[in-house]
């Protein structure tokens, strides 16, 4: 077996972290315009304390050492996600329609559907998240005799987020999409 040697490791190494800092950053820019909409609802809060109390949060979740009940915290929120579980019922979506879409999809050689199946496809498996859960393992002090358990949590987690992401589909697809409706920016009502 040949190997490729410490130069071209370091050199797809170099790669691999500026691909990810730029994940991450897409990623939180993605959700900071969100933040800030949802801050003009927060009479005690506005966009210019909310936005960074949210990237503090959310670059000290991997160490829980700093802020110790930052995990907690964030996991609170993620409850609001459910929310999209009852959207998608309470819409009345067609759920025939959804369930044979989703089983036999129809692919359409379209650049603008290439291109949101590649944003779908890459915001979902993403490579920082494969160094997350191995950083989130040792960071617990996790042993090889409780792997099968952190196998569970970790399985547990992608369906679930697996779920929610398929009823935003859902509930967007009932309401935006099933009345035409163009959204430019995520402030836009």
């Amino acid at each position: 077996m040949r190997t490729s040697g410490v130069r071209v490791t370091a050199i797809v190494l170099l790669l691999f972290v500026l691909s990810d800092l730029g994940n991450t950053a897409a990623e939180f820019g993605r959700h900071r315009f969100r933040i800030a909409h949802f801050a003009q609802y927060l009479p005690f809060l506005n966009k210019f304390v909310l936005v960074p109390l949210a990237a503090r949060l959310r670059f000290h979740d991997g160490d829980a050492r700093k802020l110790p009940h930052c995990r907690k915290g964030l996991f609170a929120f993620c409850v609001v996600y459910l929310a999209y579980v009852a959207s998608g019922f309470l819409v009345h979506p067609p759920w025939h329609e959804i369930l044979l879409q989703t089983i036999l999809p129809h692919f359409v050689p379209d650049p603008a559907y290439i291109l949101t199946a590649i944003g779908v496809i890459g915001t979902t498996i993403s490579p920082w998240m494969q160094f997350y859960i191995q950083s989130s393992v040792v960071e617990k002090g996790i042993r090889i005799k409780e792997y099968p358990y952190s196998r569970i949590d970790v399985i547990t987690g992608a369906v679930i987020t697996d779920v929610i992401a398929f009823f935003i589909v859902v509930a967007c697809g009932a309401t935006i999409y099933a009345h035409n409706a163009h959204l430019a920016r995520a402030g836009d009502p």
